[in-house]
């Protein structure tokens, strides 16, 4: 019994490492976190998505959900890749039709889009979505 549990230990242990292994960048890229704030003409983007797709292409982008203005790659995202990225925003009141509930809530953006080129060291980032032409800060 004694030699099945070291056995035993030794497999699972053995697994541990294989699957921890296993965990890292598929694409032997690295990602980072990311997080900040997203404002429609000054007030909070209350639901939404923003993601941060590569603009050299080959490797899937980040991506974060909007919540009360607030975006974190690392709750409920993927965090994003270093260098030049092509950003796109999307944007909900959040306000639900209680007579309709199948109604999906009002856009506030659609689909901002933008470019940045994010730096190794970059974790946080604004993004103040004003009227039409104006760029974000």
């Amino acid at each position: 019994m004694k030699r099945f549990h070291s056995v035993g230990l030794r497999v699972a242990m053995a697994l541990m490492v294989l699957g921890t292994l296993g965990c890292g960048s598929k694409s032997g890229v690295e990602r980072h976190d990311l997080s900040g704030t997203v404002t429609f003409e000054g007030a909070p983007v209350p639901v939404g998505m923003v993601s941060f797709e590569p603009i050299e292409k080959g490797v899937g982008g980040g991506f974060a959900p909007i919540r009360n203005g607030l975006f974190d790659t690392a709750d409920g995202g993927r965090g994003a890749l270093s260098g030049p990225t092509s950003v796109r925003i999307t944007g909900f009141d959040g306000i639900k039709d209680p007579s309709n509930p199948d109604a999906t809530p009002k856009a506030l953006v659609e689909a901002y889009e933008t470019t940045l080129d994010l730096a190794d060291d970059q974790d946080e980032i604004e993004f103040a979505l004003p009227l039409e032409g104006a760029q974000p800060n």
